[in-house]
C-alpha cells in the first residue's frame, strides 16, 4: 500500500506540472484530484473528483471542454467506472458530448465537450467544480495503509478550451 500512496502522491505533481504548463499565461485555471489520501483497504471502491478552479465565479473565465488521460497502478487499482458532472452542460439533454475513450493498459481517459454557449458557461459555472468522479476498486494494497493519488494515478492533460464571455 505504501508503495500506492507514492505513486498517487507523484501523480497529483505530474497532473498538476501539466496542467499548469498547458495552461495560457493569462488564465490561472488549475485540475486536481481529490482527495489527496484515502483510507483503503482490498476490495474497497475509492472515489476521485477531478476538480478544476481558478475559473470566474459565474462569469468569465469559465470551461468550455477539458481532455484528461489518469494512468494508475494496474497492481493496486482497477479502473470501476466515471460520472461526468454537469457544469459544462448535460450530457442526456445534447448540452455536451461525452468524448471519453475510457481505460485501457493501466490509463483512462475522460474528455467533455460543451455545446452551451460562452455565456450560458458563464452563467452556470463557479469558480471551482467537479468535472468528473473516477471510481476505482482497490486490489492490492498493505493493510491499514492510506491510498494517495499522487502515488497510484497519474495524469497527463490537454489543452483546456477557455471562454470569455
Amino acid at each position: 500500500m505504501s508503495r500506492i500512496f507514492q505513486q498517487l502522491k507523484r501523480l497529483s505533481a505530474a497532473l498538476l506540472l501539466a496542467c499548469l504548463a498547458q495552461a495560457p499565461a493569462a488564465h490561472a485555471a488549475l485540475l486536481s484530484l481529490q482527495p489527496f489520501d484515502t483510507l483503503a483497504e482490498n476490495g474497497d471502491t475509492v472515489s476521485l473528483d477531478l476538480v478544476v478552479s481558478g475559473l470566474g465565479n459565474f462569469g468569465p473565465d469559465s470551461l468550455g471542454a477539458f481532455d484528461i488521460f489518469v494512468g494508475y497502478d494496474t497492481g493496486a487499482l482497477s479502473f470501476a467506472g466515471y460520472t461526468l458532472g454537469n457544469l459544462l452542460g448535460r450530457v442526456d439533454l445534447f448540452e455536451a458530448i461525452d468524448a471519453s475513450g475510457g481505460a485501457g493498459g493501466g490509463a483512462v481517459n475522460i474528455a467533455e465537450v460543451s455545446l452551451l454557449s460562452a455565456t450560458s458557461l458563464n452563467t452556470l459555472q463557479p469558480g471551482q467544480f467537479v468535472l468528473a468522479s473516477l471510481r476505482f476498486d482497490v486490489l492490492d494494497l498493505d493493510a491499514g495503509r492510506r491510498a494517495r493519488h499522487s502515488r497510484y494515478c497519474k495524469a497527463r492533460c490537454s489543452p483546456m478550451r477557455q471562454v470569455r464571455g
